[in-house]
């Protein structure tokens, strides 16, 4: 089971469509997440359809941000079980794993509601004792360390964020690349 997760700004954009596909060549993911499509459903499952992807699922962009979408490879391999406004929950079935679960998760990003994305996935994390693996742009921090720029952020907020990973029982894996996405545009590299 290998799957793809992808901050798109744009997906129906015909380089971003290219992309995809030389993307899909070399991973050749059964699952595709993307965050911040900025697109309206008709368009993403145009773009499902020309990479022959047997199925979709999108939570439609707001205003001007935001907007989510999962491609799935196989046919019934994907069983959708809630999708919300920063969300699509589902459970997959695979041979080598076995059930699990996943939610493709897009955070509040005003920092006043940071807490309504607390309640969500403590929410969420109550509805399944399966294995889950949460994905996602939790428009938040853990450490200050995962913050560059003029303003710190509030030590309050990264402690509520860590308090619910905790309360959650979740585990950050880390990341590999670019810590900012700003930073490859400027030639910098880990």
């Amino acid at each position: 089971m290998s799957l793809l997760a992808w901050n798109c700004r744009g997906l129906a954009k015909p380089r971003t469509v290219r992309f995809l596909k030389e993307i899909i060549q070399q991973v050749r993911p059964n699952l595709i997440f993307f965050s911040e499509i900025l697109v309206k459903q008709n368009k993403v499952e145009e773009v499902c359809r020309s990479i022959n992807y047997a199925g979709c699922r999108t939570v439609e962009v707001q205003g001007h941000s935001g907007g989510l979408a999962l491609f799935w490879k196989n046919e019934g391999g994907v069983d959708i079980k809630d999708v919300g406004r920063h969300y699509i929950d589902f459970e997959v079935v695979n041979d080598q794993i076995g059930r699990w679960r996943y939610t493709r998760f897009y955070g509040c990003p005003e920092r006043d509601r940071r807490r309504e994305s607390w309640d969500i996935l403590k929410e969420l994390a109550g509805r399944s004792m399966l294995p889950w693996c949460i994905i996602g742009d939790f428009n938040d921090i853990m450490y200050a360390e995962e913050k560059r720029g003029v303003h710190n952020r509030a030590r309050s907020l990264m402690e509520g964020f860590v308090s619910t990973v905790n309360d959650c029982g979740l585990v950050d894996l880390g990341y590999v690349g670019e810590l900012f996405m700003w930073e490859r545009f400027r030639g910098k590299s880990n």
